[in-house]
């Protein structure tokens, strides 16, 4: 039996996922490696600037002064060349900071002032200890600034032990005052960062595993799904399928050719928008395959398909299926539904649209030997039977206003199709274009259309 290719469903496009997860790993990484080298480049500039302009640091710079600055030069070039062949001095960081803090003590002290300068440029190194280390690095690079001011003024041979006492006291206030309460400031403003940087990365891993999933499942329906459609004298197929943009649904459809002409086609919508949703699907492709294979009748394939479900799915899961055996000898067709959206019947001779609500039954999986229903409806030469699933009715506007099984009928009645698959383009198209948004549920849509010929 000749064949027709069937289209894969189309993906959703790039979401926003992916682009939230580039922008928190940029973030995450410059985090991590960025604060080095910006630390090492300040401190190498501050060098320049102190060299270059001494008064800034003291009053009276001496030969110790610039000493003190060469021996800054050479250990900021250090930690340069460091970066530029390890890339990184995260291990080095607490060294790092204990000799910056003592090393601007030491290079003002030299120059000759006490105040001023020489907390100005402590508050420099608060604010480094806080990026590596949150409150205990900000508190901890205030208290060695403290000490290491309080120990160069007693090692100040120039002063005599009143003037030592006077001098730390113009030193304790206001200035180490300041500097604490800047630590504390800086100090809870990087712990709130650092907390920050723990949930972003702990999103990371959550929508990488989401994404992982959702690939799965999307791989998994592209799989299950039918590659070719069988090809019936009198009759043509189309088919339009679209895969949700944030989850995954478990649309699927099917079509079987028997040996007397006459086609079965059904759609079926898995519940459960996930991956264990999309692991059913093969369950249910191959149920249905062997039954319709064997039985072919809706009134013995769906009886028998709901029992096998029963059986295997979950208690929380069900199956919507619409099952249609199509006779074009006979000029009709015979449908049978459980659960699923009503399909549609487009009548040539009078332009009318036909909602096949009746016959109806319950979906697979909630009760064992249930009882369906068999409807005889006339498919007659230029009529077009439409399957759809819950995407197309359930299809929201600008409002929030649902399409819904009559407004879908409506966008039928305006058609003017020339084939099966002519028309489940246009009504896609629609359905497209009516929608506004995210793509929030998958959408298939299969057109059989009664031709004149055959």
């Amino acid at each position: 039996m000749p064949t027709q290719p069937t289209p894969t469903p189309e993906p959703p496009g790039e979401p926003a996922l992916a682009r939230a997860q580039g922008w928190i790993r940029e973030r995450l990484e410059f985090a991590e490696s960025g604060s080095d080298v910006i630390v090492a480049l300040f401190r190498t500039l501050l060098v320049v600037i102190v060299l270059f302009a001494p008064s800034l640091a003291g009053d009276s710079p001496n030969r110790r002064f610039y000493l003190g600055v060469g021996a800054a030069g050479l250990y900021a070039l250090a930690i340069l060349i460091w970066l530029s062949r390890k890339g990184s001095v995260r291990v080095l960081r607490p060294l790092i900071l204990v000799v910056d803090t003592i090393l601007l003590a030491a290079v003002v002290q030299l120059g000759g002032s006490l105040q001023g300068g020489l907390f100005g440029l402590f508050y420099l190194a608060v604010i480094v200890g806080s990026m590596w280390f949150g409150a205990v690095g900000s508190i901890g690079a205030a208290a060695i600034a403290t000490l290491c001011s309080l120990v160069y003024i007693m090692l100040d041979a120039g002063l005599l032990p009143g003037d030592r006492l006077a001098q730390i006291q113009r030193l304790m206030a206001p200035h180490v005052e300041l500097l604490f309460l800047a630590a504390f400031l800086s100090g809870y403003l990087a712990e709130t960062w650092r907390g920050a940087q723990r949930r972003a990365e702990e999103q990371q891993v959550i929508l990488d595993q989401f994404r992982q999933q959702m690939d799965m499942a999307r791989e998994l329906q592209t799989l299950v799904l039918p590659p070719e459609l069988p090809r019936v004298p009198g009759l043509e197929m189309g088919v339009r399928a679209r895969q949700a943009a944030v989850v995954v649904g478990g649309d699927y459809y099917d079509a079987v050719a028997f040996s007397d002409g006459a086609l079965g086609v059904c759609s079926a919508d898995v519940s459960g928008k996930s991956v264990p949703g999309q692991l059913r699907l093969p369950l249910v492709k191959y149920a249905f395959r062997v039954c319709a294979l064997q039985f072919r009748q809706p009134e013995q394939v769906m009886p028998r398909l709901a029992n096998i479900l029963y059986r295997e799915l979950p208690d929380e899961m069900f199956v919507t299926m619409a099952y249609a055996v199509i006779e074009p000898r006979r000029d009709r067709l015979k449908l049978c539904r459980a659960g699923h959206c009503p399909p549609l019947k487009l009548v040539a001779a009078t332009g009318a649209v036909e909602q096949l609500y009746e016959p109806g039954g319950i979906a697979f999986g909630i009760e064992p030997d249930m009882p369906y229903e068999v409807g005889r409806i006339p498919f007659l030469p230029e009529d077009y039977l439409v399957f759809y699933t819950d995407g197309a009715i359930e299809a929201l506007d600008r409002r929030g206003r649902e399409l819904e099984v009559d407004g879908l009928a409506e966008l039928l009645a305006q058609s003017a199709p020339e084939s099966a698959q002519d028309l489940a383009n246009w009504l896609f198209a629609e359905l497209e274009r009516y929608e506004e948004g995210a793509k929030r549920d998958d959408l298939t849509i299969i057109v059989v259309r009664r031709t004149a010929a055959g």
